[in-house]
């Protein structure tokens, strides 16, 4: 018993032994050998497969798969007690190598989870320090409040304008740092953020050490991992140079408009015009240049204002000396200002400025308006001489370096007083040559601006033109549409009735001419003839309808052959008319629209049969002529003709000369005529002499 125990204790050990081991393959020999121990008598083997079906296996299996098998040998040997141990302990095993499993599957798991854990936290610090890294070097200042508006961070730009570092800013709010005005402000920004969950654009200016500076401000809602508004964060910056930038600009735009303005309008304000303006400097520079070259004599071009443009041959006494210093450049501008006012224009006069030199000058003038000055300056006169000790007590005075500053006065040049005033008479001339081209150049600018004004003026009368007549176009278009569907409707309309009329008529004589005097067939004759007259009116009525509305098809078409297709319908009436008919028309082809030339042939040759008729020798010609860009086809009869001045009159609709019961007609033929020809940009016109006769004439334009 005591030896059951001693095995089943092994047993124990050995499998917490074997679950510390990680190798499938060492915890199985470890078992077998330890089997081996326990019971020498038998011989144990382990096998992947059952290879000897006499021998004794126990089969080792983890998770329902087999793994392998243990190979017994004198199993006999064994006890009962020790074949139920061996038994357990096979069971035991397989719980062993299944445990190994897990923990190996949980090793892996554990290190892939370790690795995802690794990286995440290394994204996690690259992000970090990227943030950190932006918030610090950004230009603009960040910071972020809770809900109360205490501070709960900021970057250095913030808190570098309290002299504080950014640490130091959490937990303290905006009233530590700004007057109450101002924080109460700020703080109701924040809060309305927070309540309204939406960002705010903020842009204002305050006094900073007596200085106007303005802000700008994006206040957006701070939220945290879930969504949820937690607080503000805001960033701003000084803006305060690029609103002066945009007002400097503002102000350059205004004065350029104004000097356009001054230039082109005609009641510009030439005064507000400066001389830099409408002078080419770098020219005027370069011809000054030439003469003092030649003469020697140094000069100058300034403003009123005093502002040099161009300065050719000046010393060092004025430019390392009088126009460095405060004092002596004051005495210089009011020099070029002020003392050289009230010269007329083509002038000049010397006068001596308040450095004690001599300067001559003459005025620029556009117009009446003074604009600028032409000066010689900084001279002696050859017969005068300089106050050494005057100069002497000037350099003491103002501080120049004594000996340098007569050094520049020994080089101060002299001129003779005709020498002087020969050059300036050049200048004065030079300075009304600025002044009149100048002049004519802003005349010419003023010209060309209203030569634009009134081309676009014109331009857009002519869209306004076009589209009125447009509008007009289509309103009439309508028009014309309207009235072709009433004629065509009530055309229509009208048959009806007429035929009714007409049959009822017919009727009556029919079945009561017997009893009806001659008066009452007189009547019924003339209904009848009246209803036939109605009812051509209503066919030419439709014909012309449709010959508004029906498309147009240009076709290669031989004349001789459309006139003697007309003809042909009238052969009967020719016949028994004794009408002499001579046709003298080339075989030529001609491209136009088949039905509307056929409708205007068909209507000028029953007109000339119908006015012919009473002749004695009734003759009718049909001729066509070549032109350069048509093709004129004639139709001449030696009818009753017509006065001359009811030419136009005659093509319009329902216009007629005669009287119906002397001719028959509906006063729409020549108007279809006319309408015809218009539709294929062709023309219509007559020649004719009351009882000789009358000449109609078709142009039909040439086309390819």
């Amino acid at each position: 018993m005591e030896s059951q125990k001693s095995k089943a204790h092994d047993l124990f050990l050995l499998m917490f032994n074997l679950s510390q081991i990680t190798l499938k393959e060492t915890i199985i020999d470890v078992f077998v050998e330890a089997l081996r121990e326990i019971w020498p008598d038998i011989i144990v083997s382990f096998e992947q497969i059952n290879s000897d079906k006499e021998k004794v296996y126990f089969e080792i299996s983890i998770n329902n798969s087999n793994y392998g098998y243990l190979r017994i040998e004198n199993i006999r040997s064994l006890k009962n007690n020790d074949l139920d141990l061996l038994h357990n302990a096979v069971s035991m095993l397989s719980l062993v190598l299944k445990k190994n499993d897990q923990d190996k599957l949980l090793s892996d798991e554990r290190f892939h989870l370790q690795r995802l854990v690794d990286e995440k936290t290394e994204v996690i610090k690259e992000s970090e320090n990227l943030y950190k890294t932006l918030v610090k070097h950004l230009p603009q200042k960040i910071f972020i409040k809770d809900k109360e508006s205490t501070y709960i961070a900021c970057n250095d730009n913030y808190a570098v304008d309290f002299g504080i570092a950014p640490v130091d800013m959490i937990g303290k709010n905006d009233f530590d740092f700004y007057p109450p005005d101002l924080a109460n402000a700020y703080r109701a920004d924040d809060q309305e953020v927070i309540k309204q969950g939406k960002a705010k654009d903020i842009e204002e200016k305050y006094l900073q050490n007596g200085e106007e500076r303005w802000i700008h401000t994006i206040k957006v809602p701070y939220t945290d991992t879930k969504n949820k508004i937690i607080g503000v964060l805001g960033v701003f910056e000084d803006i305060t140079e690029r609103e002066h930038a945009e007002k400097a600009l503002r102000e350059s735009e205004a004065t350029i408009r104004n000097k356009l303005k001054a230039i082109l309008e005609p009641e510009g304000d030439i005064g507000t015009l400066e001389l830099s303006d409408i002078i080419d400097a770098g020219v005027l520079e370069s011809m000054m240049e030439d003469f003092y070259q030649i003469t020697g004599m140094l000069g100058a071009v300034l403003d009123i204002a005093g502002n040099v443009l161009v300065a050719v041959g000046w010393q060092d006494i004025c430019t390392k000396f009088h126009r460095c210093h405060p004092d002596t450049l004051k005495n210089c501008i009011e020099s070029d200002t002020i003392l050289s006012n009230g010269v007329p224009t083509g002038i000049f006069k010397a006068y001596h400025c308040k450095n004690n030199m001599w300067d001559m000058v003459t005025p620029i003038m556009i117009g009446d308006t003074h604009v600028g000055n032409v000066f010689v300056g900084q001279f002696f006169y050859d017969d005068e001489i300089p106050d050494v000790e005057l100069f002497r007590k000037q350099a003491q005075k103002f501080g120049f370096d004594e000996t340098k500053y007569l050094a520049a006065l020994d080089k101060v040049p002299r001129f003779s007083k005709e020498v002087l005033n020969a050059g300036m008479q050049f200048y004065a001339k030079f300075a009304g040559i600025i002044s009149t081209l100048s002049y004519s150049s802003i005349k010419q600018s003023r010209m060309l601006a209203e030569h634009k004004l009134a081309e676009e003026e014109i331009q857009k009368l002519n869209e306004e033109l076009e589209l009125r007549v447009k509008q007009r176009t289509t309103q009439l278009e309508d028009v014309v549409k309207e009235l072709e569907t009433f004629t065509y409707s009530v055309s229509h309309d009208l048959k009806a009735p007429l035929r009714g009329i007409d049959g009822y008529s017919k009727l009556l004589l029919d079945l009561y001419g017997g009893s009806l005097n001659e008066e009452a067939k007189s009547f019924l004759s003339t209904i009848r003839n009246s209803t036939s007259q109605m009812n051509q009116l209503i066919v030419d009525l439709l014909e012309y309808s449709r010959l508004e509305r029906s498309q147009m098809r240009k076709e290669k078409i031989k004349i001789v052959d459309i006139v003697n297709v007309n003809l042909s319908s009238y052969n009967v009436e020719l016949n028994s008319g004794n009408f002499k008919f001579k046709v003298n028309i080339p075989d030529i082809e001609i491209v136009a629209d088949s039905k509307g030339l056929t409708i205007a042939l068909r209507n000028l040759i029953e007109n000339a049969i119908k006015f012919t008729k009473g002749k004695p020798e009734p003759v009718i010609e049909i001729g066509c002529k070549e032109k350069n860009t048509s093709y004129v086809i004639s139709i001449k009869d030696n009818g009753i003709g017509f006065d001359m001045k009811y030419h136009q009159k005659i093509f319009e609709i329902f216009q007629r000369l005669h009287r119906i019961e002397d001719f028959a007609g509906t006063g729409i033929g020549l108007a279809m005529v006319s309408k015809a020809m218009q539709r294929m940009n062709g023309k219509v016109w007559a020649e004719s002499t009351p009882g000789i006769g009358s000449i109609f004439y078709l142009e039909l334009p040439k086309i390819n």
